[in-house]
C-alpha cells in the first residue's frame, strides 16, 4: 500500500519526498492494525487537510495570491477562496473545509484574506507545529 499511496498523493500534486513522508506518518499511526482494517477514508480525509494546508501556503505567495484574487482588490472573498482551494483539490469535502477555513485564517474577521493574515496564520501554525513536535520529545 505504501507505493500505491505515495504515488496517488504524487498524483495529487504533492512532491515525491512529502508524500511519502506523509504515508509513513500515516502508516506508522496505524501500525498495529491490519492493513484491512485501516481506514483508507480516514487517510484519504488528512491528505485533503494536508493538501489544504499547502494551497494555503501557496497563496502566501504574490504570484499565486494575485490569479486567486479576480477582482484585483489585494483580498480575497470567501468565493475566491473556496474557488483557489476547490480547483487545487478539486472535491466538495475540500469546499466544505475550505469555508471553515476561511473564517480561522481571517484574524480581524472583516469577511476577505489579505496576504498579510494568511503568512501570519502560516507562522502560528509552524508554532503550533513546533510546539507539538518539542511535547512529544519530552
Amino acid at each position: 500500500p505504501f507505493e500505491a499511496l505515495t504515488k496517488c498523493l504524487v498524483e495529487g500534486g504533492l512532491e515525491r519526498e512529502d508524500a511519502a513522508k506523509h504515508v509513513r506518518d500515516f502508516l506508522r499511526q496505524h501500525k498495529n492494525q491490519a492493513e484491512d482494517d485501516i481506514c483508507w477514508k480516514l487517510f484519504l480525509n488528512e491528505f485533503i487537510r494536508m493538501k489544504l494546508f499547502h494551497c494555503v501556503v501557496q497563496l502566501g505567495k504574490t504570484s499565486v495570491f494575485g490569479k486567486a484574487d479576480r477582482d484585483n482588490t489585494l483580498t480575497l472573498s470567501p468565493k475566491e477562496f473556496t474557488a483557489h482551494l476547490t480547483k487545487q483539490i478539486g472535491r466538495e469535502e475540500a469546499r466544505k473545509q475550505s469555508t471553515r477555513l476561511f473564517y480561522k485564517i481571517d484574524s480581524n474577521h472583516d469577511g476577505s484574506l489579505t496576504q498579510y493574515e494568511l503568512r501570519k496564520w502560516y507562522r502560528e501554525r509552524l508554532k503550533a507545529l513546533k510546539k507539538a513536535q518539542q511535547s512529544k520529545k519530552a
